[in-house]
Order: structure tokens, then C-alpha cells, then sequence
């Protein structure tokens, strides 16, 4: 679409910027959001019944790798509220306060892991009978609370702290944030090095 403001007077206009405050990208894998994939998702891993208890154990899954991991790098794992009051939104200050400020790398680090839940658009199953008594499971569509792990660390490049949120049940959505005013890039300008900020904040 065309802009006529812009046309007119872009002799006149003078912008640019060096960085983005608040940088958010969340992921999805699409096919999960469809019932009728999930089903067969399911039966690909050996389930022919899409109950509540199977999606169970996908979840199971992902908490024993989340926790492997964990053990094996020796991040620590925390239940956000019981820590530090449990206040919302301020997992970023809590670890700013207990992590970053004291950090003095410059490479790649994993802080800490958070845990919480948090209502997202999620799956479940119900059974229903048929109308010749036999009793068969539905997926539906709905909203609760699912757990979150907030994993939080520094970047050699993005800076930190950063964080990657999984959540641990079906569809599995996701989301990477970073501060774009620690994202800094060296350029130059009249043979001088100059260093701008250009990325954000939680």
C-alpha cells in the first residue's frame, strides 16, 4: 500500500534507529495446533488411543531431558513461586539480581532454570461412549495452566540475560527473548570505531 504522507515529504524526513528495546520471537510448530495431527502424531509414536495420559507422557519426557540436562551442566532449577515471593513478571530482575550482575564472562552461560505455570492454549481428551456403549477418546481444545521452563543465560553475542521458554505440553509453543540494548555491534564511521546497541528487554 502506498503511503502519500511518506511520498510527499520524504525529502524531509529524517529517521533511523540502532536498536530494538524489546525483542520477542516466539516459535510453533503449526501441525501441532491441528486435532487431527496430533492424533496422528500419536499413533506414529505407538499410542492408538489420543487420551490425557499419553499426552502425559510426552511431557514426562520432556521434564527428564530438561532435568538430564540440567543435572549434567549443573544449572539449577527453581519453582518461581516459591522464590523470591513469587511476584509476576519479575523472573528477569530476579535473575539480573542474582546472576547476571555478579557475571564477568564474555561466552556462552546458562544462569538458571525457572519453572512456572502459565494458561496457554493447550489439548485435552475426554472419553465419550457411543451410541452402541463403546467408549472412544476426543481431543478438544482448551485453555490451561501448563508448565513453563524459563531458561535463562548469557550470550557471547546477544548478551544476556536472554531466555528460551518451553512449555511442556502439547503444542509445545515457544519463546526467545533478548535485550536489545546488550546486543552491541562494532561499525565504523570516519575511520573511527564506533559501538551501537542494536537489540532489547523483559
Amino acid at each position: 500500500m502506498d503511503n502519500t504522507f511518506v511520498d510527499q515529504f520524504s525529502e524531509n524526513i529524517k529517521f533511523n534507529y540502532t536498536c530494538f528495546d524489546l525483542v520477542i520471537i516466539r516459535g510453533y510448530i503449526r501441525s501441532f495446533f491441528s486435532i487431527g495431527y496430533i492424533v496422528i502424531f500419536l499413533r506414529s509414536l505407538g499410542f492408538s488411543k489420543p487420551s490425557n495420559g499419553v499426552m502425559r507422557i510426552v511431557t514426562d519426557q520432556l521434564n527428564t531431558h530438561i532435568s538430564k540436562q540440567a543435572a549434567k551442566y549443573d544449572i539449577p532449577i527453581f519453582w518461581w513461586p516459591a522464590v523470591d515471593g513469587g511476584t509476576d513478571g519479575a523472573k528477569l530482575q530476579y535473575v539480573q539480581k542474582h546472576y547476571a550482575n555478579g557475571f564477568q564472562g564474555k561466552g556462552n552461560f546458562v544462569f538458571c532454570i525457572l519453572g512456572d505455570k502459565e494458561p496457554v492454549q493447550t489439548m485435552a481428551a475426554r472419553e465419550l461412549t457411543s451410541k452402541n456403549g463403546k467408549k472412544f477418546h476426543r481431543l478438544y481444545k482448551c485453555r490451561k495452566p501448563v508448565k513453563q521452563y524459563y531458561i535463562y543465560f548469557h550470550d557471547e553475542i546477544l548478551g544476556g540475560p536472554c531466555y528460551l521458554k518451553i512449555s511442556s505440553y502439547l503444542p509445545f509453543p515457544c519463546e526467545f527473548y533478548f535485550n536489545g540494548h546488550n546486543y552491541i555491534i562494532p561499525i565504523s564511521s570516519s575511520n573511527l570505531p564506533v559501538f551501537l546497541p542494536i537489540s532489547s528487554n523483559v
